[in-house]
């Protein structure tokens, strides 16, 4: 692996360190994450950086291929080599990299499950049940029991699903 240091000035004057990788690593990824964060003024998206530098340790301890996150790797080598970080692109690399992990590997983040099935058990269950209910004791104002019924419901279903998954090894805890 050869790394070239490159020293690139920003709009303010300040000089930072950026690599040219010819041979992308697990450390390198991590180190100008971490080199980044430290940088950074805005609290958010010093939280982004560091989380996106915990989700690249992880998936190093698992001795995941990063290879196959390529694009990933250097879109978010040229957004930290720019000079206009903005937690909003920053937070896009994020979401397109977690993404990329649960579709393509099948990674989710810890209570994953739990949030999308609360979610669909209020709109799948807790509705039909509430327009039921309502519809049934002729008082449509029993429509707003339904929700929570399935939510809880939901919830239910999706903390099953994550203990699969944390069995099945397949939860990033990030």
């Amino acid at each position: 692996m050869f790394k070239i240091l490159v020293q690139i000035v920003n709009q303010s004057g300040v000089y930072r360190p950026a690599f040219l990788l010819l041979g992308m690593n697990y450390q390198t990824i991590i180190g100008q994450l971490e080199s980044a964060s430290a940088q950074q003024e805005k609290k958010s998206t010093v939280k982004v950086l560091d989380l996106m530098a915990r989700i690249f340790s992880q998936l190093k301890e698992r001795k995941f291929d990063i290879k196959s996150l390529k694009s990933h790797t250097s879109a978010i080598q040229e957004a930290l080599q720019s000079s206009d970080l903005s937690f909003g692109k920053v937070t896009k690399l994020k979401n397109s990299l977690t993404q990329t992990l649960m579709k393509d590997h099948g990674l989710t983040t810890k209570g994953y499950y739990q949030g999308l099935w609360m979610v669909l058990g209020m709109s799948v269950f807790g509705m039909p049940f509430g327009t039921i209910l309502g519809l049934s004791l002729n008082n449509f104002g029993l429509f707003g029991i339904g929700l929570p019924i399935g939510m809880v419901i939901g919830m239910a279903i999706g903390a099953q699903k994550d203990k699969k998954a944390l069995e099945a090894g397949k939860v990033l805890e990030v």
